[in-house]
């Protein structure tokens, strides 16, 4: 299968990082750390007829902290997650709220409350479906780079949290990536930042109750600071850092192994870091940041 990207245009100067969520009437939403700062910042951009992304004029500081990952479910429930320096460890911090193309409406920023406050919790990512299933994965706030999960439910402006899990086998990873579907799917990515071993991880797995069950794993790409998204049908796409420039890859979830079934080689796209990827129906939508740490986005029609 393969997908057209168009070029993407600059919305934003001045980022750190990015990440990107597609809300229920196609509005595109993006938050990001503000470069040699701990504002957080936040915009929308509204398709036109040629699928051009209209942002709005004046990004929103909503937060102080590291690190946001954002998401927006089917009913157009808005969840956002960040790191802070906390007195011992680092915290974990979420706002709830909504976004649709007359704008983002963010709630009160909540503690991420868990049993056992020695985790701390960094470089954070969101999602949520359809359902109100919401999974949260960060690493632990120390070199040792371990990977934990928390799986949880959205009531009202408040996530319900279950309990911390880690990942199997022990993994060391920073900056984990991962998108979750409405069909309990879930597709991980993430990389060691080893001077040994610069091969990413990408795993697929499936949310019960309050776990993740992981199902296959593949370790063969080199890369960093990936990013995801799936579809309902298990259509996989992968963007991440390499050297200096953006590479691109699709591919399908086997029904029965769990293997990416991946359509061609990775695709260079453009010359940049910090990556985000997000998709709704036939609508993709990717971004990056380059090094004069100005923001990119464009959609796709898949």
């Amino acid at each position: 299968m393969s997908i057209s990207l168009s070029e993407a245009k600059k919305f934003a100067s001045g980022a750190a990082s990015l990440d990107l969520a597609i809300a229920p009437d196609y509005t595109v939403v993006a938050a990001w750390l503000a470069r040699r700062s701990s504002s957080l910042m936040s915009s929308y951009g509204v398709p036109g007829a040629d699928n051009q992304l209209r942002w709005s004029d004046n990004p929103n500081t909503y937060d102080d902290g590291m690190d946001p990952s954002i998401a927006v479910s089917g009913s157009g429930k808005l969840l956002e997650i960040h790191e802070s320096d906390g007195p011992f460890t680092t915290q974990m911090w979420y706002h709830t709220g909504t976004a649709n193309k007359n704008g983002i409406d963010y709630k009160k920023s909540i503690r991420v409350g868990m049993d056992d406050d020695t985790y701390g919790g960094g470089n954070p990512c969101i999602r949520i479906n359809n359902e109100g299933t919401v999974v949260a994965l960060f690493q632990t706030d120390s070199h040792l780079m371990l990977l934990h999960y928390l799986v949880g439910s959205i009531v009202g402006n408040v996530v319900q949290w279950g309990s911390v899990h880690d990942l199997p086998t022990g993994m060391r990873a920073i900056s984990p990536r991962f998108a979750l579907n409405n069909k309990h799917l879930m597709v991980s990515a993430f990389f060691s930042n080893n001077l040994f071993d610069s091969n990413m991880v990408i795993a697929t797995a499936l949310v019960s109750g309050g776990t993740l069950n992981y199902q296959a794993f593949e370790t063969s790409m080199e890369g960093m600071f990936p990013s995801v998204a799936l579809d309902d049908k298990g259509r996989v796409y992968l963007m991440y850092q390499k050297g200096s420039s953006i590479y691109f890859r699709s591919g399908q979830v086997h029904e029965e192994t769990f293997v990416i079934n991946w359509d061609s080689e990775p695709k260079r796209i453009a010359e940049g870091y910090r990556t985000a990827l997000a998709v709704r129906d036939n609508l993709l939508v990717y971004g990056y940041v380059d090094d004069d740490n100005n923001a990119y986005c464009a959609t796709a029609v898949i």
